[in-house]
């Protein structure tokens, strides 16, 4: 690997709001850097509320280095770690609690001003049949707008007895599942009406369930405890239920992952993920992750993961079976990103250090010192790696081209 060139964001100075871990963007052209800072200075925005508001810089950074900038202001922003791109017909937008089409940066005013994601990370935005769903992460509220024109459809207040996030959400045979107003609803995508609610003794929460043989795994917590259980639909019946202390859930907010005879949820925010024979209810493992980071990636009979914390900070590959541990890459500060460079990953830690990975078994076939942390996913268009680079000395932030 060789750094082929570096493209400097400009100096703001300390007056300067956060803008580490923002997304990256290949439109086919360029690669899309978004990046924020206060419209005015310190002073008058302490003496007007009216200027607090803030301008987006969309750098386009074309493959040699060459960069031009599109700016648009914004009243308010939620934080760069939970800013999204997404797709929506032919326009690509960008997602900053407000929605702005790209190029131009044209505020879309038919969306409202959300933060979208579960937990830490982008926003959770689902497409189906040329509609656009998405909730907010800071109450029970689920939105559905039509993809083309960006109309509201319909909101549905999911509010209950206490207040539970709504997220994750998925789309099953055609129906909106998530939860709210104390049950796992299933909502008709139509119309926006809740046609089903499913309950089960002694469960507070119900997480979307994934299809196992003509039945349902449900992932389950009652905030103290939780885990997995596998429910009969025909029989109305639980055939088994497995829990471990702690508050569960799905894996990082996604489907429940599945892989052979083994289901994988996690606990406490990931602080431990538990393996589960999905014909007995029988805990196959626990690993004691501490924080974790990524998604799980389904990898054969293997799972990869990345993770944080006392108990490691790697990019791990584990059997999906006994969940012992395949491999496990060292990363300074944790993983919380990586991408695919066809049979290799590539992640980047806070030293700064620029790894490519063998997934199969874990060797580091590259490496490259980039002199400063590495903030964001990593984008790899073909044989390019595109990486943010951060400085702990209030320099400048920095793309960085990686040619392999």
């Amino acid at each position: 690997m060789r750094a082929l060139w570096t493209y400097d964001l400009p100096s703001r100075g300390e007056d300067t709001p956060d803008g580490a871990q923002a997304p990256l963007r290949w439109d086919g052209n360029s690669v899309l850097l978004p990046d924020h800072r206060f419209e005015h200075d310190r002073e008058t925005r302490g003496k007007d509320a009216s200027k607090r508001g803030y301008r987006v810089d969309v750098h386009h950074v074309a493959p040699d280095g060459r960069g031009t900038v599109e700016s648009f202001r914004a009243r308010s922003t939620i934080v760069p770690q939970s800013w999204s791109f997404l797709q929506l017909g032919d326009e690509l937008i960008l997602h900053i609690g407000t929605f702005h089409c790209l190029p131009g940066g044209v505020h879309v005013a038919e969306l409202p001003y959300v933060n979208a994601c579960d937990g830490a990370g982008r926003g959770q935005f689902l497409q189906h049949d040329g509609l656009l769903v998405f909730a907010d992460s800071r109450k029970p509220t689920v939105f559905c707008h039509d993809v083309e024109t960006r109309v509201g459809r319909w909101t549905l207040d999911l509010a209950g007895k206490a207040q539970y996030r709504v997220a994750p959400m998925a789309i099953r045979d055609g129906r909106l599942v998530c939860f709210g107003r104390d049950a796992l609803n299933y909502v008709n995508l139509a119309t926006g009406t809740v046609e089903h609610q499913q309950t089960l003794p002694r469960v507070d929460r119900l997480y979307p369930p994934v299809e196992y043989e003509e039945d349902l795994l449900f992932p389950f917590t009652n905030w103290t405890s939780g885990g997995l259980l596998r429910f009969d639909p025909r029989r109305n019946k639980v055939k088994w239920k497995v829990a471990k202390r702690g508050r569960a859930e799905p894996p990082r907010g996604q489907p429940l992952p599945i892989v052979g005879r083994t289901a994988i949820f996690s606990i406490n925010d990931g602080s431990s993920v538990v393996g589960v024979n999905v014909d007995s209810g029988e805990v196959r493992w626990t690993f004691r992750a501490q924080w974790l980071y990524t998604p799980i990636e389904i990898a054969g009979g293997s799972v990869i993961f990345g993770t944080a914390g006392g108990y490691g900070r790697h990019l791990r590959r584990h059997d999906i079976e006994t969940g012992n541990t395949e491999w496990a890459v060292e990363m300074d500060g944790g993983c919380p990103y990586y991408d695919k460079q066809g049979d290799l990953l590539v992640a980047g830690d806070w030293s700064g250090r620029l790894r490519r990975i063998r997934a199969a078994d874990g060797k580091v076939t590259e490496e490259l010192a980039l002199g400063g942390p590495l903030g964001g996913p990593p984008l790899v268009v073909g044989s390019r790696i595109y990486v943010l680079r951060w400085t702990t000395d209030g320099g400048t932030p920095s793309l960085v081209a990686v040619e392999t």
